[in-house]
């Protein structure tokens, strides 16, 4: 062969002289000079090269892209150093699928190959780490593109195992490179590697302890952490967790050799797979010496701020992973354990903050503090920790540290502990015990606190300490020393600077909710501050006071009542519709004056139509608001816009404002409040509102718009229909209830679909079914079928999330995922429901079709409320179609009659009642049942829990059933199934059944039925003691009409009956009946309530 080879003859090449080295020679010295310039070309600083070089490499890339990623891969071998990595940075361009060199589909097979070998070989050869960890990044995003991966990259897992599992024998930058390449692939080969977890746990403890390389062991964590998630959760992969260890020593080592550098890397990995693997980390959580070891880092004087950040960011994201279910291992069921280390922790940072002439001077709370990068994260992390735990977890803790900072003389602590008192009080939801001391060193602190007009912001932090906290204490608390935390307040609004006129004002609003009457003595003094407040502070910078002012009004007005307050209504909502009007967007104060209006309209109720042409137009302005988001620049670490912060998001830093997102939620819920309130008044609005509204149920960005937005549908539908009815409107512009479901029903069905949050789901379709109670009757064919379509799409979705909480059921699933679920499947019975009873038989062609997605609902394995949906959805069909519905008997019926015997009550009453409907209604085609059904009914009437409370319902459920065999199908059933039945009456705990099945007995007796008499007359006693009883019960046991058949048949036994005959049976009664039919004769019983002894009682008149 000679020295120059054509493009042809190179792409012939047996593969065994590709391989070799002599030809490897010789490509590398074919047109080496110019290719090679080329490549230099693409590094060049000179813009003019470099796009020259682009130019043409694009060209090759669509004429010769065989020819040109060989060239490419054999300058991977290069002596040049950055020539290798060019190639190799160059070569994963030629294989990402979104890269505009994207060549790996146009090369054929013997191509592909070799590249896939000559990129393993080359690694095998790399010296240099940067290269190396390049090079291993090319083979990842190969393999990325190989599904499935074994059978087109066998080498690959060969070449990356054999490397790890000969860690001591390998170079350390080949061994980081592998474990890199490693963690790439780990998931597309899980099944492969689920077999393997035994050896994988020897290879990859081996690398987390290399004695020499702290990149290896870090790699190696790496690969440990993409592995433990490729993998599903199983026993074989709970083996792992003892790997746990090494980050522990990893750590350690680090702070040890001073390898500062490696820290952050191990906690960063450590924080992702806290938020990845919540559950499988909790084994971390009980080793305390782990957490204790990164805990300690705080305490360390040679590691930087940033580091002290990760290891509480770490700690703080296994606390808020995840919500445990009651008596599970989560690991939030852990974390109170070290509450207080990292409750210390927050508090040595928020003691970080500015001089004190920026404190003395501090004219309000946000700049009041030069806040430190210490004390803005710690103060996120209280949030954070607080909202993950529960303030009830955190006051243990607060309790025991917090009192030594009380009175501390550095203003700093004092101000840490009161803040972190508020951000914990606020988030409590149980009352403190008022045996505890400590409600009493909090007051007494605070009070102290407020008496400091020289320091005005540890005054406002006390006030606003004060708010939360009164909220967690009881009466016991609060009345001693309610006097003197009143004075205390009032001396603050009359001396403190605005800022801590602020927050005294919310403290007062508070004290003022929690006391109720008790501060009713107060009234006339605190008015008096508070409407020289409201007709003083006129300047624009006293908005936020105003504000406050005008809600602490209605709260004191609220607890006084209408007497006293009414002379100050027109001066409240003068302030607050003067605010509303002048605000501009994004003010904080706005969600004080609408939180204020809402207030004002529950309270005025149809006396606030008097403002709502004031109020309307800014308030649909925050409804209308739009987020503000968008990637953050870089370099850029504060924004001078008030309320703008920073996340990350899919890898990249985004800019945005949550506060436009709370007062958009805000703005809904208050315009909720005015529909909820004003109902059929609002109408003027109800267009308007219904189209702002509608769209925002499938506003993605916050769940609480979702949820109002959704609620408010059938609240306006419902308003609307009233106002029309009464006619109280008579020009409505067209509008009518058929036409605005017609406008609501797309955008429901579509936000449904597009849902992903389990109990915004549950809220929508509950929102859809009060929507159809009141407009099923209109909808169009069209509209049924898309309704239809939906709930079967949400069947699916229900069984495909049962299917993966099912699969991570040996570890932990959010317990409320299930609340979620059952309400969501409960919906979805009450939608088919309020069909079938609207449209009845023409609604049987979409049941065919919902039948595939109902029938598995019934079998066992499924949840109670996926069996009871099903079985409820069945019996209603039969309950409103009659005889069109025995065609689904035999799909149905068995179904019902196993249930009949389920050990869960409702189950149980599912199935009887079913049987007691298809009985009814099922004619011939019920006959081949009756016989199972009699002996289900048996077990039930005869269980020993028959009676007991959570099973009493389905007990009058199966004698109702039983009795409607009796009825519909005499010829089959035995004689013995309505003595059976007359057995077991009266019936109590069901009303409704109750009222059927006597009126039933009543029948049965006035057509004199011989089966039920009995031969001779003999259950005759039984029937008249029945009567009575059932007449003497305390609640409604029959119906009005039925009641007087009753009496009627009584009062007619002494006309119909021999009176030796009478005389004869009413001796058989027992006293109190007899006295009873006797006080029925004179048409003088009176009811009683029931008691133990006796079921009635005879009053004299």
């Amino acid at each position: 062969m000679g020295e120059q080879l054509t493009d042809d003859e190179l792409l012939r090449l047996p593969l065994r002289l590709i391989m070799s080295e002599q030809l490897t020679d010789k490509l590398l010295r074919l047109h080496e000079q110019p290719f090679t310039q080329l490549m230099l070309n693409l590094l060049s600083n000179s813009n003019a090269e470099r796009l020259s070089a682009e130019h043409l490499l694009l060209f090759f890339s669509k004429n010769y892209p065989q020819l040109l990623c060989l060239k490419t891969s054999l300058l991977l071998c290069s002596p040049l150093r950055d020539m290798r990595f060019t190639a190799a940075i160059l070569l994963r361009q030629f294989f990402t699928p979104i890269s505009d060199f994207y060549l790996w589909p146009s090369l054929s097979p013997f191509c592909q190959f070799y590249l896939r070998i000559i990129l393993l070989l080359s690694l095998q050869e790399e010296e240099f780490r940067r290269v190396a960890n390049a090079k291993s990044d090319t083979i990842a995003q190969l393999a990325s593109n190989l599904v499935p991966l074994y059978p087109q990259y066998p080498e690959l897992l060969r070449f990356v195992l054999v490397s790890m599992a000969t860690s001591e024998n390998q170079p350390p930058v080949l061994l980081e490179a592998n474990l890199g390449v490693f963690s790439r692939i780990a998931k597309p080969l899980a099944n492969i590697l689920l077999p393997k977890i035994p050896i994988l746990r020897s290879i990859l403890s081996s690398c987390m302890a290399h004695p020499t390389s702290s990149d290896v062991r870090v790699a190696a964590l790496s690969a440990y952490c993409s592995l433990v998630q490729s993998l599903p959760p199983s026993k074989d992969r709970n083996k792992l967790r003892s790997l746990l260890r090494f980050f522990s020593c990893v750590i350690l080592n680090a702070v040890l050799d001073e390898e500062l550098t490696v820290v952050p890397k191990v906690l960063k990995l450590l924080i992702d797979f806290a938020g990845a693997e919540p559950n499988f980390i909790c084994d971390i959580v009980k080793n305390t010496d782990l957490v204790l070891s990164i805990l300690n880092l705080f305490d360390s004087d040679k590691l930087e701020e940033g580091i002290r950040h990760l290891a509480l960011e770490f700690v703080i994201t296994l606390a808020e992973a995840r919500k445990p279910v009651p008596g599970s291992k989560a690991v939030r069921g852990r974390i109170p354990l070290h509450v207080p280390i990292i409750f210390s922790a927050i508090l040595e940072m928020l003691f970080d903050v500015g001089d004190d002439m920026a404190w003395l001077n501090a004219q309000s709370q946000d700049k009041e503090l030069n806040q430190s990068g210490n004390y803005t994260f710690a103060l996120e992390c209280l949030d954070r920790l607080v909202f993950a735990l529960g303030g009830d977890n955190l006051l243990g803790a607060a309790e025991y540290l917090l009192p030594g900072f009380f009175s501390d003389p550095d203003w700093k602590k004092q101000h840490a502990a009161f803040i972190s008192l508020a951000r914990i009080s606020q988030d409590c939801s149980k009352e403190i015990d008022s045996e505890s001391l400590f409600p009493g060193i909090v007051l007494s602190a605070l009070a102290a606190a407020m008496d400091e007009f020289e320091n005005p912001c540890i005054q406002a932090s006390a006030a606003m300490a004060l708010m939360n906290f009164i909220e967690i204490c009881n009466d016991d608390i609060l009345k001693p020393c309610l006097h003197i935390i009143v004075e205390k307040l009032l001396l603050l609004l009359e001396k403190g600077t605005q800022m801590v006129q602020e927050e005294a004002v919310s403290a007062l609003t508070t004290v003022a909710e929690a006391a109720l009457d008790q501060f009713d003595k107060y009234y006339d003094a605190v008015m008096r501050h508070l409407m020289h407040i409201l007709t003083n502070a006129t300047n624009k910078k006293h908005r936020m006071l105003l504000a406050k002012s005008a809600d602490c009004v209605i709260a004191v007005g609220l607890s006084a009542g209408k007497d006293k307050f009414s002379k100050h209504v027109q001066v409240v909502m003068g302030v607050l519709i003067s605010l509303q009007s002048s605000l501009n967007p994004y003010d904080p104060v706005t969600n004080y004056v609408l939180r204020a209006t809402a207030t004002m309209c529950e309270y005025l109720e149809h006396g606030f139509l008097a403002y709502m042409d004031s109020v309307m137009k800014p308030l649909l302005e925050s409804v209308l608001l739009k987020p503000d988001f968008g990637i953050a620049s870089a370099d850029v670490q504060h924004f001078d816009d008030v309320g703008t912060e920073t996340a990350r998001f899919k890898g990249k830093r985004m800019r945005l404002r949550p506060s436009i997102l709370e007062e958009k939620a805000l703005a809904c819920n208050v315009l909720l409040g005015y529909v909820v309130v004003l109902k059929e008044h609002f109408f003027p609005w109800m267009k308007r509102v219904a189209l702002v509204l509608a769209p925002l149920i499938k506003f993605k960005h916050h769940v609480e718009v979702r949820k109002v937005s959704a609620r408010a549908m059938p609240e306006l539908l419902n308003s609307t229909n009233i106002a029309i009815e009464e006619g109280i409107y008579q020009n409505h512009d067209g509008l009518s209830v058929k036409r605005m479901f017609g406008f609501m029903l797309p955008t429901l069905l579509e936000s449904i679909h597009k849902e992903w949050d389990e109990e915004t789901c549950a809220i929508i379709l509950e929102s859809l079914n009060r929507c159809l109670e009141l407009s099923a009757r209109h909808l169009k064919e069209y509209q049924v079928r898309n309704i239809v379509e939906e709930m079967k799409y949400l069947i699916t979705s229900s069984d495909a999330r049962k299917s993966k909480r099912e699969r991570i059921k040996t570890e932990d699933y959010h317990g409320d995922k299930n609340k979620h679920e059952d309400l969501i499947l409960a919906h979805i019975g009450e939608c088919l429901t309020l069909l079938i009873k609207t449209y009845k038989a023409d609604f049987l062609p979409f049941f065919d079709e919902l039948s595939m997605y109902l029938t598995p609902m019934l079998v066992a394995e499924e949840s109670i409320q996926a069996r009871t949906v099903s079985l409820n959805v069945f019996t209603d069909l039969v309950e409103e179609c009659g005889n069109a519905a025995v065609r689904y008997y035999d799909a149905y019926l068995p179904y019902l009659l196993v249930a009949c015997n389920d050990n869960d009550p409702i189950i149980r009453q599912s199935g009887v009642y079913g049987v007691g409907i298809c009985a009814e209604f099922g004619g011939s085609e019920f006959t081949p049942f009756i016989s199972e059904a009699l002996a289900k009914l048996n077990n039930v009437i005869l269980s020993p829990n028959a009676l007991a409370p959570d099973y009493a319902l389905a007990y009058d459920n199966a004698v109702s059933a039983l009795g409607k065999i009796c009825q519909f199908h005499r010829f089959h059933a035995r004689a013995k199934a309505i003595a059976t039945w007359l057995n077991c009456l009266p019936i109590s705990h069901d009303l409704e059944e109750a009222e059927e099945v006597h009126e039933q007995l009543c029948s049965m007796v006035e057509r004199s039925d011989r089966q039920l008499l009995g031969e001779n007359d003999k259950h005759l006693v039984k029937i008249i003691s029945l009567f009575i009883e059932i007449l003497s019960f305390s609640q409604g046991l029959v119906t009005e009409q039925t009641r007087n058949r009753m009496v009627k048949f009584l009062k007619g036994l002494k006309d119909t009956m021999p009176q030796s005959t009478l005389c004869e049976t009413l001796s058989s009664l027992s006293n109190k009946h007899q006295l009873a039919f006797k006080a029925i004769l004179k048409r003088s019983i009176l009811l009683e309530p029931d008691v133990p002894s006796s079921r009635f009682h005879i009053q004299k008149s």
